[in-house]
Order: structure tokens, then sequence, then C-alpha cells
């Protein structure tokens, strides 16, 4: 069993699409709880890359059984990115930071990390696993986090796994494709329209 893990996370790291979803076919009837594993382990190895495990999802379970095993992967890897940071990484940061900063970081995460948090899952300028360790390093509530956390990753989620169902999976350019590449644009198009008038309100 050891040594099939080890396998899976050199797939991983490999980037090998088939070979990840015949890997993950190979551990039925356990296939579920071994994506999930591995989705974990993405999340708290930033190495890895995730999008293999959620194309071979969307190969194996389908459309709405690769979304919700997708993110259900994904909230289970930032929950322990949070605790992680939240544990042991707080503490060794707060030696390199002013404590008036610290407290101004605080204010603005309990008052906005909500907001911001949901924003930032949405319309992704970073890595989303750095923002499950930046939140846990930061006072907003676990509450908040995992909620802002559940509904910000659905969307990217759901279309990456559209994407990958087409696009992988039958191979062909279809009509869902097509709304889903939309939607992406819109979603896009959105992101750049808040980013101007945020910083047309800077200045």
């Amino acid at each position: 069993m050891l040594a099939r893990a080890t396998g899976a996370l050199e797939l991983l790291s490999q980037d090998n699409v088939e070979a990840v979803a015949a890997s993950l076919r190979a551990y039925a009837p356990w296939t579920p709880l071994v994506s999930l594993a591995l989705l974990i382990l993405e999340t708290v190895i930033p190495p890895l890359p995730a999008w293999p495990i959620l194309v071979a999802n969307a190969a194996i379970y389908g459309i709405w059984g690769g979304i919700a095993l997708s993110w259900l992967g994904g909230l289970l890897g930032a929950v322990a990115a949070f605790w992680l940071a939240r544990s042991f990484g707080r503490s060794y940061v707060e030696r390199w930071i002013r404590s008036e900063h610290w407290e101004t970081i605080d204010k603005i995460s309990r008052e906005k990390g909500f907001y911001i948090l949901l924003i930032a899952r949405v319309f992704p300028v970073t890595s989303v696993d750095v923002l499950s360790f930046l939140a846990g390093l930061s006072a907003i509530s676990f509450g908040r986090f995992l909620l802002a956390t559940a509904l910000g990753l659905f969307p990217g989620v759901a279309l990456y796994t559209l994407f990958a169902h087409d696009l992988v999976v039958t191979r062909t350019v279809t009509a869902r494709l097509a709304l889903s590449l939309l939607a992406a644009l819109l979603v896009y198009a959105a992101y750049r329209l808040l980013r101007r008038r945020a910083l047309g309100k800077a200045t």
C-alpha cells in the first residue's frame, strides 16, 4: 500500500493524467478516499499539482461526481493547511513582524477576512493553497474561513471539471464546453473590472 501511495505521488509530480486516473482506479473500492487523501497532500505540499487529480476525478466519476469529490478534497486540504499554519506558523511569524502590524492584520482579518478570502478564492491571483496558510496566520475565525472557502472553491472546481470532462474524457467540443468557456471569460472580465475599480478608488 505504501509503495502504491508513493507511486501515486510520483505520478502527480509528472503531471501524467492518464496514469493518475489508472492508479486511482486500482484502489477501488477505496478510490474516493485515496483521491481525497491526495488532494489534502497536494495542498500541504505546494509543489504537487492539483489538476491531474481533478481531471482524473472527472474521468472516473463524471461531471457531478467529479465536482463533488474535487470540491470536498480541496476543502479538506484547505482546512488542513489552515490548522497547520494556525497551530505552528503564527507563533513563528510573530517573531518577525512588529506587534502593531499584527494588530492591524488581525483587525482587518476579523472584520473583513470573510469577504477578502471569498473574493480571493473566486478570483485567485495567487495559489489557493497559499491563501489557506495565510488565513491560518491571520485572526479570521475558522467558521468564516470554512464558509468563504466552501463557497469560493466551488466555481473554479466546477468550471475546471467541466473543461476536463469535455476535453479529456469526450475529447470533443460541445455546447457545454462553449458555455463553460463563456462563463470563465465572464468571471475573468468581472475580476478585471473589480480590480480596475479598486485601483481607481485607491488612487
